[in-house]
C-alpha cells in the first residue's frame, strides 16, 4: 500500500466508523473540541489526526485505536453496504445477552447454507 493513500484510507476508515455511531462530523467535532472542518479534512485525508485525537476518536467511537486501523485498500465489501451499517450501529444498542442470541440463531441459521453461486453450480453442471 503506498504511503500516500494511507491518510485517505484512514479518512474513509473514520468515516464509516462515525456514520456507524450515527454521529454527525459536527458532533464528533465538539467533542474533541476541533471544529468541523478540521474532522472533514481528516475524513478525506488532506490532514491527518495527531496521537492524542486518534485516542479520543478511538473512545469517542467506542472502537480499538487497531480497529480504527483496519482499512481496506479496494473498498467494496459488504461492510460499504448502508444495510449492513444499520445493521452493525443497531447491533450496538443491544445488550451482550440480545448480541450473544442474535450471533448464536445467524450461526444456526447459515451452518448449512450453500455458499455456492449459481453460476458455480452451473459449471458443475
Amino acid at each position: 500500500m503506498e504511503q500516500k493513500k494511507l491518510p485517505a484510507l484512514f479518512g474513509a476508515r473514520l468515516k464509516q466508523l462515525r456514520e456507524i455511531k450515527n454521529i454527525t462530523q459536527t458532533e464528533l467535532a465538539a467533542k474533541l473540541e476541533v471544529t468541523q472542518q478540521t474532522v472533514a479534512s481528516w475524513e478525506c485525508g488532506r490532514t491527518e489526526p495527531s496521537i492524542t485525537a486518534i485516542i479520543s476518536l478511538s473512545e469517542i467511537l467506542d472502537t480499538s485505536i487497531q480497529s480504527m486501523f483496519d482499512i481496506v485498500e479496494n473498498p467494496g465489501n459488504d461492510r460499504d453496504n448502508p444495510e449492513f451499517i444499520i445493521i452493525q450501529r443497531n447491533a450496538g444498542k443491544m445488550s451482550d445477552v440480545q448480541f450473544k442470541k442474535m450471533y448464536n440463531l445467524l450461526k444456526i441459521s447459515f451452518e448449512d447454507f450453500d455458499w455456492e453461486t449459481k453460476a458455480q453450480r452451473k459449471g458443475k453442471k
